[in-house]
């Protein structure tokens, strides 16, 4: 949207959207076509009004054009609206988009900073195990 074309490879970007049974079905297909299971990957194909005969050797072009539809073709009209107001308010190149995002995905070092645990504690808290410093031991 920002940046009027496509920046990531659509094939890793589209697996991580759908279900962990296309995905699967899909990356087999990928790795080694001739022992897939046929009917599922018609049916994940389907799914997405694949009409084409599939083989090993196009599977990869026909996954990228499924692929360039779901992910740029089909939210188009959307893009080209919010793309008026956001492209005169962003002034990230590319690069810097990416770092920023790298640097929000939350770590489990990062979070643990966060974490704010009250001093004192209640006698049913101190009972229940619940109080913070037993969280905080692990007992």
């Amino acid at each position: 949207m920002l940046y009027g074309a496509v920046r990531s490879d659509l094939t890793t970007s589209l697996l991580q959207f759908v279900s962990s049974h296309k995905q699967d079905v899909l990356k087999h297909a990928l790795d080694d076509f001739s022992s897939v299971d046929d009917d599922d990957l018609l049916k994940v194909l389907d799914r997405y009004e694949c009409r084409k005969r599939v083989t090993a050797a196009i599977l990869p072009e026909i996954l990228d054009e499924i692929f360039h539809k779901e992910l740029v073709q089909k939210p188009m009209f959307v893009i080209d609206c919010w793309r008026e107001i956001t492209q005169p308010q962003i002034h990230l190149n590319s690069g810097e988009l990416t770092k920023m995002y790298s640097n929000l995905k939350p770590i489990p070092k990062k979070e643990a900073g966060i974490l704010n645990f009250p001093t004192g504690t209640t006698s049913k808290q101190n009972r229940s195990g619940t109080a913070p410093e037993k969280i905080r031991q692990g007992t």
